[in-house]
């Protein structure tokens, strides 16, 4: 069974529909990475984000960041349903994600910095 999903598209700088096998390692390859973190975002009702999660340990070849969320993200991302705990057909309209999805430098990457909290 195929779901509907889009693919956020860092490097061509855009979101395409596709139909794809609700299993992890096609999220890998689809992302293009080894091991996959969730965004979750009101504005996406039960859809999520699928990202690289160690995309901020390599060298970007694009990036995205979402409106709403702090940070940018390294690499691609796909967003696709949920329904108790498993994958399905997304519900967010193209339009939406383009609303939603702003493409970033992929050199940008914020300086990392610690805060120290005296009680």
């Amino acid at each position: 069974m195929k779901i509907r999903a889009f693919k956020i598209d860092s490097l061509n700088r855009e979101i395409v529909e596709l139909q794809i096998d609700p299993s992890l390692k096609v999220f890998n390859e689809v992302i293009g990475c080894r091991c996959v973190d969730v965004i979750r975002l009101d504005a996406l009702g039960t859809d999520v984000i699928y990202i690289d999660d160690e995309g901020l340990y390599q060298v970007p070849e694009g990036a995205f960041s979402v409106r709403g969320l702090y940070g940018v993200f390294s690499g691609n991302g796909l967003v696709v349903g949920t329904f108790e705990g498993q994958d399905v057909d997304c519900t967010t309209t193209l339009d939406k994600l383009k609303k939603l999805i702003r493409f970033e430098d992929p050199h940008y990457r914020p300086e990392p910095a610690l805060q120290f909290i005296v009680l």
